[in-house]
């Protein structure tokens, strides 16, 4: 369930007001950035519709096999006699619920990075006449300028650039990776889809996405040579029995771990998701950092007119 509301202001909205103020030059990016934010917001709201059906069906289906099985237990016949409203939840989930899921979740992710894009291009009103400028049409690319060696540290606005630096990992692990390699990019001959969701650990509804394939014993041998690696300084992984590759991958993947792997062994990490599936980032995580990274954005550039 999306546990930040869909209708969130815009944690730009004083920025922009102030630049409308006391800059000159047309605000084009600015009303690009806005509008992104609205298709997000109106994703989001999607996703709530489609998480509290999701939840439903989760909570519907666990008791449907309690219920069962306490008949089974009994000698009685494992029969279950659905509700009115069951019944037409269960029928909206197999019309078009999942289709929805997977449709607005992986629109979330797109655009989102789509949205980071469009942010990255407002910063060019504050860098004016910079000669060493970074990136603008990729916030992909505008922060690697920031980690590059070379371009630290970076006269004109070091709290700028140590922001973009050491405050925006998240970006790499639970975006641009998810949208580039997991969404976009996926294995060919294998069609990937949301086939449900669990409950993550922060108690959020989270898809799960699948390939509908078998792990062959070269991925197997992949995943069990990475948690022999990484047993004895991963003190989680120790946690997890080594037949068990998904959630060894679900372990390395997420963001607290995978920032320790070796750079070889990360990318060998989403190679791995690409082949098997696996969980995707939670929902109101990622827009938590979205959200924060905005505030920072919109605090520091008006001291800077100020």
């Amino acid at each position: 369930m999306i546990t930040r509301p869909s209708n969130f202001p815009d944690p730009l909205k004083e920025l922009y007001e102030l630049c409308n103020a006391k800059l000159t030059e047309s605000l084009s990016n600015f009303r690009e950035y806005q509008t992104y934010l609205k298709y997000l917001r109106c994703i989001l709201e999607r996703l709530e519709e489609d998480h509290e059906l999701c939840e439903f069906i989760y909570i519907m289906n666990g008791k449907i096999i309690r219920i069962m099985g306490e008949k089974i237990a009994r000698g009685e016949p494992a029969v279950y006699e659905q509700s009115k409203e069951e019944i037409e939840k269960q029928e909206i989930w197999e019309k078009i619920g999942s289709v929805r899921l997977g449709l607005d979740t992986e629109s979330f992710f797109i655009f989102s990075r789509i949205l980071l894009d469009k942010v990255s291009l407002l910063t060019q009103y504050f860098f004016q006449g910079v000669q060493n400028q970074p990136p603008y049409y990729s916030f992909t690319q505008h922060r690697k300028f920031f980690i590059n060696k070379k371009n630290t540290p970076w006269s004109p606005d070091g709290c700028y650039a140590n922001y973009i630096k050491n405050q925006t990992g998240w970006y790499e692990i639970l975006l641009q990776i998810i949208r580039d390699k997991f969404i976009i990019h996926s294995r060919e001959k294998q069609i990937p889809y949301i086939r449900g969701v669990t409950v993550s650990p922060y108690g959020n509804l989270r898809a799960v996405r699948d390939v509908g394939t078998e792990m062959s014993e070269k991925t197997l041998i992949m995943v069990r040579d990475l948690y022999q690696k990484y047993k004895s300084s991963i003190r989680d992984l120790q946690d997890i029995k080594p037949d068990n590759p998904r959630d060894i991958i679900e372990l390395l993947s997420t963001p607290q771990v995978y920032s320790y792997l070796q750079p070889s062994d990360q990318e060998i990490v989403y190679q791995l998701k690409q082949n098997i599936g696996g969980h995707l980032p939670d929902i109101p995580i990622v827009l938590g950092h979205i959200l924060d990274f905005l505030n920072f954005l919109n605090s520091h550039f008006i001291r800077k007119l100020r």
